[in-house]
């Protein structure tokens, strides 16, 4: 068995994205996958979502990292809102509900990270028909100000 070699990206990824009520009108580029590149155990990608929009709920079974690029809005995790902007990092434990909606007048971008799964062929990603109930925990970010 070969040993894996790093992967530098130029201007790559796949893009992809969801446009209707029942997803919520997100846009993304998935950058590594082991579906997609000879990478292995994270998927990572960045993702916009325009003004007025938002991500509807849904969980990983897996953990995600959020890292906000630009824009704000409110990240809902396990029903507990979270304000988000430029710069914000995000742990997300698996299981958990995740809602995010934009709140300003400009796009929103940010980077995503999570253990490499079949995200659409699996049960490690869904969509929620209602939020859990057992809240085990978010960390939120913020820099300091200097």
């Amino acid at each position: 068995m070969g040993k894996t070699k790093p992967i530098i990206l130029h201007k790559g990824g796949s893009e992809e994205g969801w446009d209707n009520a029942f997803r919520g009108h997100v846009q993304w580029r998935t950058l590594f996958s082991s579906e997609r590149t000879p990478s292995e155990a994270l998927t990572a990608g960045v993702a916009e979502i325009l003004p007025g929009n938002e991500l509807k709920a849904h969980h990983h079974a897996e953990p995600e990292l959020y890292y906000i690029i630009e824009g704000e809005g409110v990240l809902t995790i396990d029903g507990l809102e979270h304000p988000v902007q430029e710069e914000t990092a995000v742990f997300i434990p698996g299981g958990q509900s995740i809602v995010l909606k934009i709140t300003a007048d400009s796009p929103y971008a940010f980077c995503m990270c999570l253990p490499s799964i079949h995200l659409m062929r699996s049960n490690m990603y869904s969509l929620d028909d209602l939020h859990p109930e057992n809240v085990l925990g978010v960390a939120l970010l913020q820099p300091p100000k200097i």
